[in-house]
């Protein structure tokens, strides 16, 4: 499996794991989409769709083509649209020889007129955002400020040396006051739209 793969699917699985998701399929055994290019007579990626109750829907893509040094993969999470959870996602790619990642935790809600969420959903991650920006191997990405508006402030999006995406996909970040040793996002209570 890929560096960036494994970053993705980890995710994913864990998503799929924490909400008991189920797999939309398509044909047969095979995932809800193929996706093919001219250049394979195989299929190069997959879209995969899960569903369940906590989480409406979650989408995984992910494309590989050797032939253009290309290996990407994204995911996203849904909350219901009654949930006032953040929306999740991961997008992991390598191009040639270098990497870059997003990972986010998408507002919902306008955070300028709801600062009591923002200081419980993203506000505990900011000693986490703190520390992956100091280390070695990892540069901001450029992004424009259009696609910056939709995201929140705490989005994690970099380019990565090869150790420094391994890390993103075996983290050891700041000790919570659980004891983890993970910035993996904690799940919040249940919220609501009001």
């Amino acid at each position: 499996m890929s560096l960036s793969s494994e970053l993705c699917l980890s995710n994913l699985q864990r998503v799929v794991d924490r909400f008991d998701l189920q797999e939309q399929g398509g044909e047969g055994d095979g995932p809800y989409l193929s996706l093919m290019s001219p250049m394979s007579p195989e299929p190069v990626g997959s879209m995969r769709i899960f569903s369940g109750e906590k989480v409406e829907r979650a989408v995984y893509i992910g494309i590989s083509v050797p032939a253009i040094g290309l290996d990407s993969h994204m995911l996203f999470a849904f909350a219901p649209s009654t949930s006032a959870l953040p929306h999740f996602t991961v997008d992991s790619v390598q191009a040639g020889p270098t990497y870059a990642f997003h990972l986010d935790l998408i507002p919902r809600v306008d955070l300028g007129t709801h600062l009591a969420w923002m200081d419980h959903v993203l506000l505990p991650l900011t000693p986490i955002w703190d520390e992956v920006q100091e280390w070695e191997g990892l540069t901001r990405a450029q992004i424009a400020p259009r696609q910056r508006a939709i995201m929140s402030p705490w989005m994690l999006v970099n380019r990565a040396t090869p150790e420094a995406f391994e890390r993103m996909t075996n983290p050891s970040g700041p000790t919570s006051s659980t004891g983890s040793t993970s910035w993996r996002p904690a799940f919040p209570p249940p919220l609501t739209l009001t």
